[in-house]
């Protein structure tokens, strides 16, 4: 679980904020899609994220099938072998997927804004 408007107060609306939830595990949740916002729900309000009384103007649940990066005995020569020819022909790759490591959404929008100052630089 993460903000987007907690890295860039504009990712939200005046006076609200955004957040996303993750789970992993949960394709036969998404066929009952009301039943799995009310269990995200329950749980942000029990682990204190929102309040009791918060309002949560929308929810939309969404699949992301290769969401996570399978780190193996290959991994490292790989990332190499990709990266030395993305720099080659000056492609940046950043984010989640981009930088093929793991890290939270605010660490993805991060890579973009870094990536950007590197870009009017040059």
């Amino acid at each position: 679980m993460g903000s987007y408007s907690a890295v860039n107060p504009n990712g939200a609306p005046a006076g609200c904020r955004s957040y996303y939830v993750e789970l992993s595990g949960v394709q036969d949740q998404l066929a009952a899609p009301e039943k799995l916002k009310a269990r995200v729900l329950e749980d942000l309000r029990r682990a204190r994220v929102l309040a009791p009384d918060d309002e949560v103007l929308f929810m939309e649940p969404a699949e992301i099938p290769y969401a996570y990066v399978i780190f193996d005995h290959n991994y490292e020569s790989c990332r190499k072998v990709i990266f030395d020819y993305l720099a080659q022909h000056q492609i940046a790759t950043i984010g989640r997927w981009g930088s093929w490591g793991y890290g939270g959404m605010e660490d993805a929008m991060l890579d973009g804004k870094h990536a950007a100052s590197q870009i009017r630089k040059e």
